[in-house]
Formats: structure tokens, C-alpha cells, sequence
């Protein structure tokens, strides 16, 4: 399986080596311990905003944020907090399986989203069970409901 990472909304790009570099954000630690750990049995992607140059380790990709338009091999999407950047996969990809992994609670902004992301068959992951009572009944206010 070749799972794809996009991060629109990273600061700074991120591989291995900010772990010693220092300044790396929870939820980028989380994406690099989480699929460092897969890519020992699954080839992994990560698409990256503000990342002009490629990096590689063993079963990791490390590549530019627009790079993630072009690589049809994946099999899965996991799209780092914008649903505005995983609904615009999903116009680019029809069949793809995409999650929305949210780790910021959404506001009265994102309202729309879970209709949105249910209608473009957008999984949404949250980080915690405090996180996905708050997200779903945030949605559930205008009536929108997480994706099944």
C-alpha cells in the first residue's frame, strides 16, 4: 500500500531530522512517528507546503506540496487539518479513499464542513473521543453530521 500524507498548512517543512533540528510542532511529531512506524511495511508520501526540495528514507518520501497532484500511485489519502484542501483532492481524485485528520477544534467557521465531507465521502478522523463530541456537535448545529 502507498498511503499519501498532505500537510497544506505545515509552517515549515518537517522530515526525520527535525527531531534533532528541534522547533516541530505535536501534530507534525505525531504524522512522523505515526507513519515512520508504517513505512516499515507500507511506502509512504508526504506532500508538504513551504518543502521546495525532495528527501527520501527508507519507504519515505518527502516532497513538495504540489507534488501531490502528479503521484498516482496512492492509495489512500490522509489530508492534515484542511477540508478545503481534502475536498479539492477529492475533485482530483474521484476514487480515492480520503481522511481528514483534524487535530484543532473547528469553529463556526468549518459549520458546513460535515455535510461537505460526507457528500465527497471524506473520512474525518479527530484526535481524541473530547475532540470528535465537540466536532460533531459543532457540525450537528446547522444540522451537518460527520461522515459514517
Amino acid at each position: 500500500m502507498h498511503i499519501g500524507i498532505v500537510n497544506s498548512i505545515c509552517p515549515k517543512p518537517y522530515d526525520a531530522a527535525s527531531f534533532i533540528d528541534g522547533g516541530l510542532g505535536g501534530t507534525e511529531a505525531t504524522i512522523l512517528r505515526v507513519f515512520g512506524h508504517l513505512s516499515t511495511q507500507h511506502a509512504v508520501s508526504h506532500f508538504q507546503a513551504n518543502r521546495t526540495t525532495s528527501a527520501h528514507l527508507p519507504n519515505q518520501y518527502f516532497e513538495p506540496l504540489a507534488q501531490w497532484r502528479n503521484s498516482p500511485n496512492l492509495d489512500v489519502l490522509i489530508v492534515i487539518g484542511s477540508w478545503e484542501t481534502a475536498l479539492s483532492a477529492r475533485r482530483i481524485d474521484p476514487q480515492i479513499p480520503i481522511l481528514l485528520w483534524l487535530h484543532n477544534f473547528a469553529n463556526r467557521h468549518n459549520r458546513s464542513m460535515g455535510n461537505l465531507m460526507r457528500d465527497a465521502n471524506i473520512k474525518i478522523i479527530c484526535v481524541s473521543k473530547t475532540h470528535a463530541v465537540a466536532t460533531k456537535r459543532l457540525l450537528a448545529t446547522r444540522g451537518d453530521n460527520l461522515p459514517n
